[in-house]
């Protein structure tokens, strides 16, 4: 096969913008990609990875979020809407999902340097590091690609 001739055809098909081609061609990929996975598990994420970024940028959706706090070990303290109360209560402008995201992964991480969060004060103490840790106003990302890139390179 020759990938220079493979190329071409695939950018005329792109370029052509048929959608039904587009279509045949997406098919094919995900075939491929199939196959990629199943010799080489980690040249598999990267695809879908890559793929991933194309289709919604560096933001995680509300179900990875979700699914990210399922899988936390301890398991999660406060459920989605007992953030989405917390969050109104105390006037934090944040996404919701990603408040339950952060005061979970806060609550599993530093527990024990913030508190158990059933009480007024160590409940601010997450306030406070959740609000710190998304609005940080040295970090190179915006505060859903940050979520995005810890979530990618820490946690997966």
């Amino acid at each position: 096969m020759h990938m220079e001739e493979l190329e071409e055809m695939i950018r005329k098909i792109v370029d052509d913008g048929d959608r039904k081609e587009m279509e045949k061609l997406s098919d094919i990929l995900v075939k491929v990609a199939n196959i990629v996975y199943q010799y080489d598990e980690e040249k598999g994420n990267e695809i879908f990875m890559e793929i991933y970024q194309m289709a919604y940028g560096k933001r995680l959706t509300d179900s990875m979020k979700r699914k990210w706090v399922e899988e936390m070990s301890p398991s999660a303290k406060w459920t989605e809407q007992e953030v989405n109360d917390v969050i109104n209560n105390y006037g934090v402008d944040m996404p919701i999902t990603s408040a339950y995201v952060l005061m979970n992964m806060m609550y599993s991480d530093l527990r024990k340097a913030l508190g158990n969060g059933d009480d007024p004060e160590s409940l601010e103490h997450y306030i406070e590091a959740i609000m710190g840790w998304y609005y940080d106003s040295d970090a190179t990302n915006t505060e859903e690609a940050k979520l995005y890139s810890y979530w990618k390179n820490i946690v997966k």
